[in-house]
C-alpha cells in the first residue's frame, strides 16, 4: 500500500508540473537578442531535413515548436491545434500572447498585411493555407515589401529553409484562416536598430536606430587583436546549408521593419600592428545639420583607423527669415533659413484663388475668371470652388454690374420675388432704378433663374447706355443674319444681341448658331464681362 501511495504521489507531481503554463514564470528576453540567436539557428538549419517528432508534432509544427523552445527556453511551443486548425487555443496558458486571429472570411490581403506589421522575429504563425493543410512558422523578419519566414516544409517537402513572402503572395497564400502569437517575456524595441556584432572583436558602438527606407549612414570600426577589420555584412538565409553574405556600407539602405544584425569581417593582420595598433589621440568630428558627428582614431603606425563613437546629426534649426502676404490673385511666401548651416527652403502662402481646385490655368477662360476675381466682381461657389461651367443667375449678372458702379444704393424695386435683406436685393433695386432690368409682367425678377445669352447681352447693353447716358438706337441688326438661328432672337432683344456680337462680347458657334435662349456659364459671363471692359468707349453702331 505505501509503494502504491508513493507512486500515485509522483505521478500526481509529475502530472501538476507538465500542466504548469509556462507563461506563468516567462522569462524576459530582449528582440535584439531573439535577432541574434535566430541567425544563429538559421545558419544551423536552413538546408537541413526535418522529419523527426518534437513532443508528439512532426514536420512544420514540430520544427516551429522546436525553434521556438530554443528562442525562449520553453517545453513544447505554443500548444496542440484547434478544431479549426488555424489558431492554437491553449497558447496563452503556455506563455505566449496572442497578436491577432483572422478567421478564415477575414483572411483579405489587407487585413493578412496589417497583421505581420505587427510581426517581430521570433513570432509563431499558425494558419491554414490555400490548399486546405494546416502549417507552422517562425517569423524571420518583416520588411515594407512582405515577410521573410523560417520553417519546415513551405515550399520544399521537410526541408528546413527561410523563404521571402511579399504582400500579394502572403494574401494569396494564408487564406483559410491565420494566428499570430508572441512569447509572453519577449521585451520589443522601440525604433528599429542596426546591431552591430564584432564577431570576436570589440565594438565601441553596439546599436544605432535606423528606421526603415533610411540609409546606414555612418558606421562604426571594431577591433580585434591580430585582425584587420574588412567591412560589415549582413547574413541572409534560404534553403541553402551555406548562409549568404552580403556586404554593406553606409550608402545601404534598411529594408526590414525590425533590427538588422550587421557582422564584422576580418583578415588575419600580418603587418606591422599584428599585435595592436598605437592609436592617435580622438579627434572629433562635430555632426551638422545633415550628417553624424563621430570620435575618430586613427593609428600612428599603419594606416587603420576606426571610429569609436557616434553622434546623430543635429537636424536643420529653420527660422523665418522673410514673408510676403497672399493677394486673392498671387500667391505670398514665407521664407525659412537654417541658423546653423544657412540652408533654406520657401513655403507658398496660396492665394485665394488658386485653391479654387476646379480651374485649370489651360483652360480658355482662366485669364477671364481671373480678372474678374481679382476686381472683385466674381467670388467663387466655395473656399474651394469657382463652378466655372456651373449656369449664371440673373441675380449674379446684375451685382456684378452693380459691383463695378460701387455698390450703389437705391429705393426697392417693388419686385415681388426680390424680399428685402437677400444678398442680391440692393444689386436688383440699381438695376431697375436705372432701367438696366426690367422684369416681368407679373412683376417678378427670378433672380434664381439662369441668365440666358440674350438677357446677358440686355443686361450689358443697357448697363453700356447707362454709363454713356445714351438712348437705344441706331444698331444694324443685319448683322444676325449669318446665324442660321437668329429668328430665335427676342424682338427686345434684338438690338442688344446685335450690339454685343459686334462688340465681339457675344459671339456664335461653330456650327453657325447664336443660342440666344441657351444658358450663359459664369466662365462665359466672365470673358463677356471682360471683353465689354475692354470694348467700353467703342460707340454705338
Amino acid at each position: 500500500m505505501k509503494k502504491r501511495a508513493l507512486a500515485a504521489l509522483l505521478a500526481l507531481i509529475l502530472c501538476i508540473s507538465c500542466f504548469t503554463p509556462a507563461g506563468n514564470a516567462a522569462a524576459a528576453v530582449k528582440q535584439q537578442d531573439v535577432e541574434v540567436q535566430l541567425i544563429n539557428l538559421m545558419k544551423q538549419y536552413c538546408g537541413t531535413y526535418w522529419a523527426q517528432n518534437y513532443y508528439g508534432a512532426r514536420q512544420c509544427k514540430g520544427f516551429a515548436d522546436m525553434i521556438s523552445d530554443k528562442l525562449f527556453g520553453l517545453t513544447g511551443g505554443p500548444g496542440p491545434y484547434s478544431d479549426s486548425r488555424y489558431y492554437l487555443p491553449n497558447a496563452e496558458s503556455r506563455g505566449y500572447q496572442k497578436i491577432g486571429i483572422l478567421a478564415p472570411g477575414s483572411c483579405t490581403a489587407e487585413n493578412l498585411r496589417a497583421l505581420f506589421l505587427k510581426a517581430r522575429p521570433g513570432d509563431y504563425v499558425q494558419c491554414v493555407r490555400y490548399t486546405g493543410t494546416q502549417h507552422s512558422l517562425i517569423v524571420a523578419d518583416v520588411h515594407t515589401t512582405g515577410v521573410t519566414f523560417f520553417d519546415c516544409n513551405l515550399k520544399a517537402s521537410d526541408l528546413c529553409a527561410c523563404y521571402f513572402y511579399d504582400w500579394q503572395e502572403i494574401g494569396t497564400t494564408f487564406t483559410r484562416g491565420c494566428s499570430l502569437y508572441r512569447y509572453s517575456g519577449y521585451v520589443a524595441n522601440g525604433t528599429p536598430s542596426l546591431l552591430f556584432n564584432a564577431n570576436g572583436g570589440t565594438c565601441a558602438t553596439s546599436s544605432k536606430a535606423v528606421a526603415a527606407g533610411s540609409a546606414f549612414g555612418t558606421l562604426p570600426t571594431p577591433e580585434r587583436k591580430g585582425y584587420k577589420f574588412d567591412y560589415w555584412y549582413i547574413i541572409s538565409c534560404n534553403s541553402s546549408r551555406e548562409p549568404n553574405r552580403y556586404q554593406v556600407n553606409a550608402n545601404t539602405v534598411k529594408t526590414s521593419l525590425c533590427d538588422t544584425v550587421l557582422f564584422a569581417h576580418w583578415t588575419k593582420d600580418t603587418g606591422p600592428c599584428a599585435n595592436g595598433h598605437s592609436w592617435s589621440a580622438p579627434q572629433t568630428i562635430a555632426p551638422t545639420c545633415t550628417d553624424n558627428g563621430y570620435t575618430l582614431e586613427t593609428c600612428n603606425v599603419c594606416d587603420a583607423a576606426r571610429i569609436t563613437k557616434i553622434v546623430p546629426a543635429l537636424g536643420h534649426n529653420y527660422a523665418l527669415v522673410s514673408s510676403q502676404d497672399a493677394t486673392d490673385v498671387e500667391d505670398g511666401e514665407e521664407r525659412y533659413q537654417c541658423s546653423r548651416c544657412g540652408n533654406s527652403y520657401t513655403k507658398v502662402i496660396p492665394c485665394q484663388f488658386s485653391l479654387f481646385a476646379d480651374l485649370s490655368k489651360n483652360a480658355w477662360y482662366y485669364s477671364y475668371v481671373r480678372e474678374m476675381f481679382s476686381h472683385a466682381l466674381m467670388n467663387g461657389t466655395s473656399q474651394s470652388a469657382f463652378s466655372p461651367d456651373k449656369p449664371l443667375t440673373r441675380a449674379m449678372l446684375v451685382t456684378i454690374l452693380w459691383r463695378m458702379e460701387d455698390k450703389p444704393q437705391v429705393m426697392p424695386s417693388g419686385f415681388r420675388d426680390v424680399a428685402g435683406g437677400k444678398w442680391y436685393a440692393g444689386a436688383v433695386d440699381w438695376a431697375s432704378c436705372d432701367g438696366i432690368v426690367k422684369g416681368y409682367p407679373d412683376a417678378t425678377f427670378r433672380p434664381d433663374a439662369a441668365v440666358t445669352r440674350e438677357q446677358a447681352a440686355v443686361f450689358l447693353y443697357r448697363y453700356y447706355l447707362y454709363i454713356l447716358d445714351m438712348e437705344s438706337g441706331n444698331v444694324d441688326t443685319s448683322n444676325m443674319r449669318k446665324f442660321s438661328d437668329s429668328s430665335k432672337v427676342s424682338a427686345y432683344a434684338e438690338e442688344a444681341v446685335a450690339w454685343a456680337n459686334a462688340c465681339g462680347i457675344l459671339n456664335g458657334y461653330k456650327d453657325g448658331t447664336l443660342r440666344p435662349g441657351g444658358t450663359a456659364s459664369r466662365a462665359e459671363i466672365a470673358k463677356m464681362i471682360v471683353t465689354f471692359l475692354n470694348q467700353s468707349t467703342r460707340a454705338v453702331q
